[in-house]
Protein backbone atom coordinates (compact mmCIF):
# COMPACT_ATOMS: atom_id res chain seq x y z
CA UNK A 1 0.00 0.00 0.00
CA UNK A 2 3.37 2.39 0.87
CA UNK A 3 4.48 1.54 -2.28
CA UNK A 4 1.46 2.42 -4.34
CA UNK A 5 1.12 5.55 -2.68
CA UNK A 6 4.67 6.55 -3.10
CA UNK A 7 4.49 5.39 -6.96
CA UNK A 8 0.86 7.95 -7.26
CA UNK A 9 3.27 10.48 -5.83
CA UNK A 10 6.03 10.43 -8.07
CA UNK A 11 3.93 10.15 -11.10
CA UNK A 12 1.66 13.62 -10.09
CA UNK A 13 4.43 15.13 -9.57
CA UNK A 14 6.44 14.27 -12.92
CA UNK A 15 2.39 15.26 -14.55
CA UNK A 16 2.72 18.58 -12.90
CA UNK A 17 6.45 19.20 -13.77
CA UNK A 18 5.66 18.01 -17.49
CA UNK A 19 3.06 20.65 -17.35
CA UNK A 20 4.85 23.76 -15.65
CA UNK A 21 7.49 23.46 -18.65
CA UNK A 22 4.79 23.32 -21.49
CA UNK A 23 3.22 25.94 -20.04
CA UNK A 24 6.21 28.14 -19.58
CA UNK A 25 7.02 26.77 -23.03
CA UNK A 26 3.74 28.11 -24.67
CA UNK A 27 3.96 31.95 -23.20
CA UNK A 28 7.84 32.12 -23.88
CA UNK A 29 7.16 31.44 -27.36
CA UNK A 30 4.49 34.11 -27.37
CA UNK A 31 6.39 36.48 -26.05
CA UNK A 32 8.97 38.89 -27.91
CA UNK A 33 12.64 38.02 -27.11
CA UNK A 34 14.19 41.50 -27.57
CA UNK A 35 13.51 44.92 -28.03
CA UNK A 36 13.60 44.87 -31.43
CA UNK A 37 10.98 42.31 -31.90
CA UNK A 38 8.91 44.74 -29.84
CA UNK A 39 9.57 47.85 -31.52
CA UNK A 40 8.64 45.41 -35.09
CA UNK A 41 5.12 45.33 -33.65
CA UNK A 42 4.73 48.61 -32.54
CA UNK A 43 5.40 50.41 -36.12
Amino acid sequence: MKRRLVEAGIVLCLTAAVAWIGISYATDAETPQNESEIYTYAD
